[in-house]
């Protein structure tokens, strides 16, 4: 049986606001929640850092900053399941070269995520949108949007 991933109204609300902020250069950051038998509950997201580079195509985390949140978030009792980022305005929510290179190499920098998911959102004609990558054994899958759902 596939869990469902749900999305907290409050990480909604921060994913949307953070797409529609990263205007020409991405964003990006790691997602925390919450898991029992049926659910994946996404409830938190952290930004790249103060120290980040962000460019056109590529973001590059301050890792110091990446590792404090997640120490945090652990404590607060939340999972780390992946990260997300954006792409430019107007461009494909595909998975790039890099962000396979990314996917691939996410489980051996943090082996306590939990099947790691990777959210990439843009903004295309005014409009938020997102798509849902799930990796489990060498595969990256796109998550069926059926097995989401979005909290208001």
């Amino acid at each position: 049986m596939r869990r469902k991933i749900r999305i907290d109204s409050s990480f909604k609300f921060d994913l949307i606001k953070a797409t529609f902020n990263s205007e020409y250069l991405e964003d990006g950051g790691l997602i925390y929640g919450r898991f029992n038998e049926d659910t994946i509950k996404l409830f938190k997201l952290s930004d790249a850092g103060p120290k980040s580079i962000r460019k056109k195509f590529s973001i590059e985390f301050d890792n110091v900053f990446i590792k404090e949140f997640t120490n945090k978030m652990l404590l607060e009792g939340f999972y780390l399941f992946g990260t997300w980022h954006t792409h430019p305005e107007n461009s494909s929510l595909n998975l790039s070269n890099l962000d396979v290179k990314t996917i691939c190499s996410f489980g051996g920098q943090y082996p306590d995520c939990f099947k790691p998911l990777f959210i990439i959102t843009n903004i295309s004609n005014g409009s938020f949108n997102y798509r849902i990558y799930e990796y489990k054994s060498d595969n990256i899958n796109l998550v069926n949007d059926k097995y989401i759902v979005w909290e208001e």
